[in-house]
Order: C-alpha cells, then sequence, then structure tokens
C-alpha cells in the first residue's frame, strides 16, 4: 500500500513527473510520466485493501475469543473503501483550486495528476468496499445456510434497488442537472452535476447486489452436506476396568 501511495503522489514529490513532453506530435497531446506512475500507483491499493480485509475476515473464523473485533476491522476496511472512491469520485468538485492552482506552461498542476488518476478508481473501489461489507454482513450465518441465504438475499436487493436509483438519479432527480460553477482565488470552476457523477459508479453497485442475489441462489440450491454415517453395524464400547 506504501508503494501505490507513493506511486499515486509522485506528481507532489517529483516535479519532473508533472512535465509534458511537448516534443511528442500525436492527436492526443504529450503525456507526463507522473501520470503513468499514478495509474500503476491504483491496483497497488485496492490489492492492499482487499489484502487487508481478507486478515481479518480470515481471523475473525480462526479467533473465536476476537472474532467480532476482527469482524469490526474488516468492516471499517469495507467502510474506507467506500470513502476513497467517494473522494476519487467528488474530490475534484469538493476542492477545484488543488487541481488546477500552479499549473505550469507543459505542466500538470501537482494535485492534478493525483485527482486525474484517482477518477478511474472509483469503480472498483465501490465494488471492494461494497463486497467487503456483505461478505462480513453474511459472516455470523455462515454455518446456517436458510440465515445465509436470507441475509444475501435481502442485501442483494437492497444494493439493487440503490444501484438502479443511482443509475435513473438523472430523471429522479433534474433541478440537480444545472451545471455548478464556483470561484476561488480569481479562477472560476465548473464541474459536472452530481446525480452524473452518482451515475458512473451505478454500475459497481449493480454488480456487487446481482453477486449477493446469485450467492442466495447458490446456498438454495447446494445445501450443507450432511455427516458421513459410518457403515456397518456399531460396535460395542469396550469393557473397561
Amino acid at each position: 500500500m506504501v508503494v501505490g501511495v507513493l506511486c499515486l503522489t509522485v506528481g507532489i514529490w517529483v516535479p519532473s513527473a508533472r512535465l509534458i513532453d511537448a516534443t511528442q506530435e500525436s492527436m492526443y497531446g504529450g503525456t507526463a510520466w507522473g501520470m503513468n506512475v499514478a495509474e500503476a500507483g491504483l491496483p497497488l491499493i485496492t490489492a492492499s485493501i482487499a489484502m487487508l480485509a481478507l486478515l481479518f475476515i480470515l481471523g475473525s473464523r480462526q479467533y473465536r475469543s476476537k472474532e467480532r473485533l476482527l469482524r469490526m476491522c474488516a468492516a471499517t476496511v469495507g467502510v474506507a473503501s467506500l470513502v476513497l472512491a467517494a473522494i476519487a469520485m467528488f474530490g475534484d468538485r469538493a476542492f477545484p483550486i488543488t487541481v488546477y492552482i500552479e499549473a505550469e506552461a507543459n505542466a500538470y498542476a501537482p494535485m492534478q495528476i493525483w485527482s486525474l488518476a484517482t477518477g478511474t478508481a472509483r469503480l472498483p473501489l465501490t465494488a471492494l468496499g461494497l463486497t467487503i461489507l456483505v461478505v462480513v454482513w453474511l459472516l455470523p450465518t455462515i454455518n446456517c445456510h436458510e440465515q445465509a441465504r436470507s441475509r444475501a438475499m435481502k442485501g442483494g436487493l437492497v444494493l439493487l434497488v440503490v444501484g438502479f436509483t443511482m443509475i435513473f438519479a438523472p430523471q429522479l432527480f433534474p433541478d440537480a442537472m444545472s451545471v455548478p460553477i464556483s470561484s476561488s482565488n480569481g479562477m472560476v470552476f465548473s464541474s459536472p452535476p452530481w446525480t452524473h457523477s452518482v451515475k458512473g459508479m451505478a454500475s459497481s453497485v449493480v454488480f456487487v447486489g446481482a453477486a449477493s442475489l446469485l450467492l442466495s441462489v447458490v446456498f438454495n440450491y447446494f445445501p450443507p452436506r450432511k455427516p458421513r454415517q459410518l457403515e456397518g453395524p456399531e460396535e460395542p464400547d469396550a469393557f473397561r476396568i
């Protein structure tokens, strides 16, 4: 995770990472090498969050005395992943000055690489955070298929309702479709409406909801195996003195 954070913030620590090669002749223009490094840091951070949550989940199954505490730690990791996804989605909207301030000729601003790179992280971080929360929700009933099936179905239906509400957010909230304009230090900024941003994250919510519903079907059609019985007559206990 440390390596991923360093890669993501390379534009802040290394000024040359923000420079754009103006000699590149392309219809898309030049790209700073720091942008490529920052994009490589996103999978490292996502994998680190998943590994941390997996350690807490496996630990809750191994250490019964600390099961509740470890489940809460795993849920905290899931919530943190959703918070990071929200920051990746609304960061440039909440703090536009950090994206454009101190921009130079043929160079990105110090925080601009971070903002552009994290914009693509909202989908995997949302899916990861919701998956962790669904697993933590199912953990207490994992040994009882009937309760696990019920919880998986309820969680899947809730996520599907939320996901489709996010998809139709522009139609449900037409008053919010106006483009917000803000100013700071004499600079004017515009950002897409929040309904458009939320709609872009709906696919992850629908994906996790559908997976939870599929898991409830698995619990329904694949009941737990019954304990195997020994064949033949049961032998009487040996005589003990």
